[in-house]
């Protein structure tokens, strides 16, 4: 029953997101389970196929969790420095231009500052939640006059996951194979079923960047599926005042 659970609950967690969300908890629970089922395979000599099912849909949704959806950050760029340009894909980027910048970007919508958040992909449920967030969050910082980018993969198959979120704020696709985006795309992260259209996953991460293009705080989740509130996010934006 435990190993049919988890499946179940993956296909829970992606069918609604906002309902049921992930945590830090996920992976002590599923190493009690595997060790709960190391146990019973040492103690039950004779193992009839319930056993081998259970066995391979322990190591389907393992094999999901902890090596497709383990996405680690190289050397970012840090605080105080300039963010770097990124690279869109032309039928997705702002302003038909595919090259874009975060200075220019706060120069056009005259902004004090920018909210840069990069997501996995629409596959992921934890993305999708975020995002839901996003929108309910995103007049509390335009009233600050700080605007918010989202940056993903396969921007354009986004609303096809939100009809149970409501409106979702525009997601840019970043170019999988440009050179500008590599410290932000992870080549072949993305969980097996999604490769038909996307094998690549962004790491998510959140950047605070000021008026001039330079970042002013940043977040690097270890774990996609503990991303940072967004109302823990609103308190950082003191910063862009210093």
């Amino acid at each position: 029953m435990n190993a049919w659970a988890l499946p179940i609950w993956m296909l829970m967690r992606f069918l609604s997101p906002q309902k049921y969300a992930g945590d830090a908890r996920e992976s002590p629970a599923f190493f009690a389970v595997l060790a709960g089922l190391a146990i019973a395979l040492l103690a039950d000599a004779e193992r009839g196929w319930p056993v081998y099912l259970s066995i391979y849909n322990l190591f389907i949704a393992l094999l999901y969790l902890h090596h497709f959806s383990a996405v680690a950050h190289p050397q970012m760029p840090q605080v105080d420095e300039q963010f770097p340009d990124l690279m869109l894909l032309e039928q997705d980027a702002p302003d038909k231009s595919a090259l874009w910048s975060a200075a220019e970007h706060c120069e056009g919508e005259n902004s004090p500052g920018l909210l840069v958040i990069f997501l996995r992909g629409p596959f992921c449920a934890d993305s999708r939640r975020c995002l839901a967030q996003i929108e309910s969050q995103r007049e509390a910082f335009h009233r600050r006059g700080v605007d918010v980018s989202v940056f993903s993969v396969s921007g354009s198959r986004w609303p096809m996951f939100g009809r149970q979120q409501g409106d979702l704020p525009p997601v840019f696709s970043l170019d999988a194979g440009a050179t500008e985006n590599h410290l932000f795309i992870a080549p072949g992260a993305a969980p097996l079923w999604a490769w038909g259209w996307q094998s690549d996953a962004v790491r998510p991460s959140y950047w605070l960047v000021d008026n001039e293009g330079y970042i002013v705080w940043r977040a690097l989740p270890g774990n996609y599926r503990a991303l940072p509130s967004l109302s823990s996010i609103r308190d950082q934006l003191y910063r862009l005042e210093e």
